[in-house]
This record gives C-alpha cells, structure tokens and sequence, in this order.
C-alpha cells in the first residue's frame, strides 16, 4: 500500500520579508482591503483568485504563525487555485502581517486556458452521475472513477488538481484535491484532511449530515491496475480509520459507522453506470448494485494461471467498463461484453500473446487498454486491442 506525500505544507516556504514599514502600500489598493467586509479567509481567497501580486491583510492582526496557518486553510480548501507556485514572501511590521506576495505559475491567457480545460474535464466526468442516485451512490461513482482512471505519480512532482486532471497522475494531495473539487460541483460537501506524522491527505465526506473519511490514495492499489478500485477506505469512521492513519488532523469527528461495512467493499472493480444503474465485479460475479446490495447476474469463472500453467494466482482478475449500453470484462486471454438488458455475454476481441490480461480500460475510439501481465503484482505493459 503506498502513501502519497503532502507537500502543501512543505513548499509552502515563507520566504519572510521583515520589513519596518507602516501601512504602506498604494492607498487605493491598501484602503481596498482596509475597508471591504472581508474575513482574512476571504481576503486571501479572492487575492490569490484574482491573482493579486500584493495581498493586504493589515487589518487582520495576523503574526507568522497565523499567515501559514490561513494560507494552508485557504489553499488546502481551493483546488482552483491550481495556478499556485510554491513560494510566498510577506512584510511585518510591529509583530503583525501587512501583506502577502503569493508566486503563481500561471499567469494571463495561459491561466484562462487552463481553467477552461479544468472545468471542462470535472464537467465531463460529472455528465456521466445519475440524478436519482444518493449522495453515498455518487461519492461512489466518483471515487471509483478517480481510482480506476488516474494513478499515483511515483516521481512525486504531481500535487494539484489540474495536473491530475490533465495528466492522469498526482500524489495524495491531488487525489485529494481533485476528489474535492468533483464532489463539491457534485453538491457534496468534502474537505482536506492532513496528517503530518503519515505525510499523507486525503479526504472528509459528508453524508447526510454525518461525516466520513475517504482516502483514495490507499485504494488506488500499487501497482496500479486498469480498472481496479479498493474500497476499504471509503465513506469509513474515525474507529476504521484510526488503525492505519496516525496523527490525523480532522476539522470533524467521524463517529458514523453506517459504511464501515458496507456491500461495497467486496467489490473488486470500480463501479460503472449502465442508464443510471451501478455494476461492478466482486468475488468472480459481475453484480448489479440496488439500494445498498450487489446482485450476481454472471459468474466469471477462468483462472489466471501463473508462468508454467502448474498453478493459478488467487482470486478473479476482471475488470468492468461501459460504453453507455453494454457492460465489458475481461478474463485472462479475451474481452467481452455483457448486456445487461438481455443479459447475453459474447467475445469482443481475443489477445494471444505472452502474458495475461490482468485489467482494461475503454477507450472513446471503442478500443481497450489492455494491461498484460504475468502477475497481479507487476505493472505489465499496455497493449491496445480492438473489435472483431
């Protein structure tokens, strides 16, 4: 199980300009933040949105400690505010903070770029949510199709949302702030949680008036396979979470336990939507979910043998994806559809070569990702096959 590493504390870095200066500064861009009815917060937030060179926050009677305080609030709780650099610097004067100079990495009509394609691509994967599901149905959905769709960045240079998106790979901090990001345009409210002591993020989730942990970074499993979803860290309690996640510094207790042991966590693939209906394979059976169950409609039962054919790797390795109509899975050496409206199962196209198939994805152009390997336990390669 891998652990991503949070940098938003460490990069961070205040770069202290101590300087003896009163509250200088333009007047008009000075009285601008003396004046509006902003808390510090808010100040922060639009400053950094706008994009604001010099951020005036005087009036607020903030010392050191309080600045790195905010800017962590407020950045941890904007995964819009991808444009960020890692270096701030700010100027004091008699103990207390006068102003904020923020570093940005985008700036003008490249930032605008940037977050048009951002909203395009949560807008994009919210079209595929289902109006009638619950707000646990649509955590779900998002959840899985963040894990089966994206992958931990071993090379530790992913850390907001927008790379995620874009890129398809990000640490903790951007599993954790791209979830934020989708579930908040979902209506769903969801904050940062950190753990110093871990090094670690991930996420609160509230349901129905009760909040709950997700962590999406530890059930993206390593290594990644295509379509694969864990799910023993979604929607769980502070009891579940305490055993693996030391230091946690939550805003909310996590007292619920409704999820803890949910139907969910026997499902081995990531959910998929046929028509608003969930699916997902779990112990060897595609299953449809319906209100809180996972229904079998079709057992998988082929084995993937080891190198040698004298013995087989424990468990069923299919994976599920969708292209809107038909259900897809895979078993070692074949992809095939499922029909869940006439419940028929037929071969799609077949791989030969060395190896298995251990996971998949569907890609627009109808072609499937294949992930071929000897094992479970190995990344493989990818081989695209196609229709017959």
């Amino acid at each position: 199980m891998k652990r991503g590493i949070v940098l938003v504390l460490a990069l961070l870095i205040l770069a202290a300009v101590q300087e003896c200066v009163s509250l200088g500064g333009p007047a008009a861009v000075r009285g601008m933040w003396e004046t509006r009815d902003l808390t510090a917060e808010e100040a922060l937030y639009q400053g950094l949105y706008d994009q604001e060179k010099t951020i005036w926050l005087g009036r607020y009677q903030l010392d050191e400690p309080a600045l790195q305080n905010l800017w962590n609030r407020v950045v941890c709780d904007s995964p819009e505010l991808f444009y960020l650099g890692g270096t701030y610097e700010y100027a004091m004067s008699g103990g207390r903070v006068l102003y904020a100079s923020p570093a940005y990495t985008l700036t003008g009509d490249a930032l605008a770029d940037a977050r048009a394609e951002y909203d395009r691509t949560i807008a994009d994967i919210l079209s595929g949510l289902d109006e009638a599901w619950t707000d646990a149905e649509t955590a779900l959905y998002l959840h899985d199709y963040m894990v089966t769709h994206y992958s931990y960045d071993e090379s530790l240079t992913g850390y907001d949302a927008y790379q995620m998106l874009m890129e398809g790979t990000g640490v903790c901090q951007a599993y954790t702030l791209t979830y934020q990001a989708l579930l908040r345009e979902a209506g769903i409210d969801c904050r940062y949680v950190l753990s110093d002591e871990m090094d670690h993020s991930w996420n609160l989730v509230n349901i129905d008036g009760a909040w709950y942990h997700a962590d999406l970074t530890f059930d993206d499993p390593t290594c990644d396979r295509l379509g694969r979803a864990n799910h023993d860290y979604f929607l769980v309690s502070d009891k579940k979470l305490a055993a693996d996640h030391p230091g946690m510094e939550s805003p909310f207790p996590c007292t619920s336990t409704a999820y803890d042991d949910a139907a969910w966590t026997a499902a081995d693939s990531g959910f998929v939507s046929v028509g608003g209906t969930l699916y997902a394979i779990a112990g060897g059976q595609l299953c449809q979910w319906d209100d809180g169950i996972l229904t079998p409609l079709l057992s998988i039962p082929d084995l993937w043998y080891t190198d040698g054919g004298t013995a087989c790797w424990d468990g069923c390795f299919s994976v599920l994806d969708t292209d809107g109509t038909l259900l897809y899975y895979n078993t070692p050496g074949a992809i095939r559809s499922y029909d869940p409206a006439a419940g028929v199962s037929e071969t799609v196209c077949t791989y030969t070569g060395d190896g298995d198939i251990f996971g998949f994805l569907l890609a627009e152009d109808g072609s499937f990702t294949c992930q071929i390997a000897h094992s479970p336990n190995e990344p493989g390669s990818r081989v695209r096959l196609t229709g017959s």
